[in-house]
């Protein structure tokens, strides 16, 4: 069997000493040439493990594949990175790994280990807590997301049907029939995205599905990391021809592809045992005309705790950025990055202050407007980058190694402190 290693261009991220695997946040050059892909599954009986826990044990066989490879090293490797793939019949997940081998250090560096598996996502610090009861409740506004059925397209796309659904459907027409989508963002009045998983987002215009684009990398990795699991590989039935999207694709596979859709991009192969052959894979393509103007954003106020939180999301609710994260939860997404995240109950759980969303590798079109109009998070007074300080003054408050835990009279929380900087939070009422 021929085998093949992706060509893939690797951006900047690694540190410093042999043996070593690295996250994508540090500060370190990477030899281009090596750049792979390296790939593990974990499988579970139905039932064993809690989505978090599953999650954890396959990082951990992930982590210790890739520290094989750095051991073969001479000064370690890089993850640039990492994605999860759920199979929707079983409790396996598959965990892919974009990697290259270190060449130089220049900054700070980041050193993957088990204590710290955490890092092999992109959010590179875990925020934990003890679990809470929270008073405040309230109906959800009518909204897709309501209804947490385990979402499973048709995935199959045709030469003018994308998982069954087809330019100029009506969204209620495309809800209907899918059930719900994993993230619902809306632009404007007239516009708005809807994604199924991580790499699959439509366009719709006055309620009709007007384009469609698939990327395997297509949101910024610490947003697509909070998206749930879902089954996203699909099959091309082009012209009498049927194939995977994940197939290694020969001339003629190409063509149909390239003659079919908009903007095909395919990644380049090299054979293993000879740099002189190579072949193609698919990175992505779109269909009609997706959205790549975003100038014209409508975003609501980020919540300030000036009202309760009941009163936010019941006023604002249909109009912030509605998806179903990866603990398979319900949560909202505001402007100024805090994501409000629902219990089962129907009640908030928590508020999570996240830090920026780089669109450096996104492959979403219009991706810097698009994300431009996130701020960065505020909360009671406090804001991202504000000195640590500020967060004793508002309560009683204990600072261990890089984590602030802090009590006041109507909420409590615990913040990633560094630097005597407010780096990112987690909060409850």
């Amino acid at each position: 069997m021929v085998k093949y290693l992706l060509a893939l261009a690797v951006v900047y991220s690694c540190s410093s000493y042999s043996h070593s695997v690295y996250s994508r946040a540090s500060e370190c050059h990477v030899d281009e040439r090596s750049a792979q892909s390296v790939q593990v599954t974990y499988r579970a009986r139905m039932g064993s493990f809690s989505d978090d826990e599953l999650i954890t044990q396959t990082k951990e066989k992930l982590l210790h594949k890739l520290q094989d490879i750095a051991d073969n090293t001479d000064a370690g490797i890089m993850e640039t990175a990492v994605s999860f793939k759920r199979d929707p019949n079983s409790s396996n997940i598959d965990a892919i790994a974009q990697i290259a081998s270190v060449t130089e250090c220049y900054g700070d560096s980041f050193k993957i280990t088990k204590e710290n598996i955490d890092y092999l996502s992109s959010t590179v610090f875990k925020y934990t807590s003890n679990d809470l009861d929270i008073e405040t409740s309230f109906t959800l506004p009518a909204a897709p997301l309501k209804q947490l059925q385990q979402l499973t397209p048709t995935l199959i796309i045709t030469e003018d049907s994308i998982f069954t659904f087809k330019m100029g459907d009506e969204f209620a027409q495309v809800l209907e029939k899918l059930g719900r989508f994993t993230m619902l963002w809306p632009i404007n009045d007239t516009k708005l995205l809807a994604f199924i998983g991580r790499n699959h987002v439509f366009s719709f215009h006055q309620g009709k599905l007007v384009g469609y684009q698939y990327n395997q990398a297509l949101l910024p990795i610490s947003l697509a990391n909070q998206l749930e699991i879902v089954a996203e590989d699909f099959t091309f039935s082009l012209n009498g021809a049927q194939f995977a999207s994940t197939a290694t694709l020969d001339g003629q596979q190409a063509a149909l592809i390239d003659s079919a859709y908009s903007e095909p991009k395919f990644l380049t192969l090299q054979q293993v045992s000879d740099l002189d052959e190579t072949a193609q894979k698919l990175a992505g393509f779109s269909v009609g005309k997706p959205f790549t103007d975003f100038s014209k954003v409508q975003t609501s106020p980020c919540y300030q705790h000036a009202m309760t939180i009941d009163e936010y999301i019941s006023t604002y609710g249909n109009s912030l950025i509605q998806l179903v994260d990866a603990d398979n939860k319900r949560a909202f997404f505001t402007p100024c990055r805090q994501k409000i995240v629902m219990s089962t109950a129907e009640q908030v759980d928590h508020i999570k202050l996240m830090e920026d969303f780089s669109a450096r590798r996104a492959g979403i079109y219009g991706k810097n407007e698009l994300f431009d109009n996130f701020s960065k998070w505020q909360f009671a007074g406090l804001g991202q980058g504000d000195p640590y300080a500020k967060l004793e003054a508002m309560g009683n408050t204990n600072l261990e190694w890089d984590t602030a835990y802090v009590t006041t009279e109507k909420w409590h929380g615990q913040f990633l402190v560094i630097d005597d900087t407010l780096i990112s939070g987690k909060v409850f009422h």
